[in-house]
């Protein structure tokens, strides 16, 4: 059976208004693959993972794990917190756990709509079971999403599915590149819009019991993807072989 974790809704106007809604499942019949699926109304990019192992929780930093357990039994939010963060090196101190990141992605502006961040997801006792430790970037009209969702000891949930879906009427997907990285190969996936321009581009991939994703869409705030012709089919295939694992 289904269970609906995290719905994330994402309205992309300037291109087109874009419907982006990552969905997570615990699934016992899926496999670790990469898929176009396509429903009445939708066509979805999907992947399924199936971890080995999952982190242990113990390396969480001591005061994160206090304020979330204030927050989910004192307080009884049980919503996700969500805690600021101004680098990758202090999401990996309060994590204890080393990240893909880029160089690269460092250095283009922050997204001004939104910060980067860890996502926490607690226990009814308080315990964290998952965390998302996401990256905003922008360049050139395109905003950039780098999203790392990591499964702790506590954890009731096995294989995970994520969905990535657009209307149907008005986009199609394909694959459209195949990269290495780190010994792993990573299908990279586009989102195509009636004119035939790219509007979204996505990836992702898994390291022990993090699963990555990345995603490339228009920025809703300018028109530079559009004069451009949508998204270059190069953009997101070259951003991914630039990542690496940085203490």
């Amino acid at each position: 059976m289904k269970r609906r974790i995290l719905s994330v809704l994402l309205a992309i106007a300037g291109v087109a208004v874009l419907t982006f809604a990552p969905v997570i499942f615990a699934r016992e019949d899926s496999s670790a693959a990469g898929s176009i699926e396509y429903t009445d109304t939708e066509v979805q990019v999907c992947y399924a993972f199936e971890p080995t192992v999952l982190e242990d929780a113990s390396k969480i930093d001591a005061e994160l794990v206090k304020q979330t357990k204030e927050c989910r039994i004192g307080q009884r939010n049980a919503w996700p917190q969500s805690y600021p963060v101004d680098s990758q090196q202090e999401a990996q101190q309060l994590l204890g756990l080393t990240f893909f990141g880029s160089e690269q992605m460092e250095e283009l502006e922050q997204n001004p709509n939104n910060k980067d961040s860890i996502r926490v997801q607690a226990s009814s006792a308080g315990t964290i079971t998952r965390t998302q430790y996401t990256r905003y970037r922008i360049q050139d009209g395109y905003s950039i999403v780098l999203e790392a969702d990591t499964g702790w000891n506590c954890n009731p949930y096995g294989c995970k599915e994520y969905s990535f879906s657009f209307p149907k009427k008005e986009y199609t997907a394909e694959e459209t590149a195949t990269v290495t990285l780190d010994g792993k190969e990573i299908l990279v996936y586009s989102v195509l819009d009636r004119e035939g321009m790219t509007v979204t581009q996505c990836a992702m991939f898994q390291d022990v019991a993090t699963n990555y994703t990345l995603y490339v869409t228009s920025f809703d705030q300018s028109n530079k993807v559009k004069q451009a012709g949508g998204i270059s089919a190069d953009f997101l295939p070259e951003l991914l072989q630039t990542l690496q694992k940085t203490a």
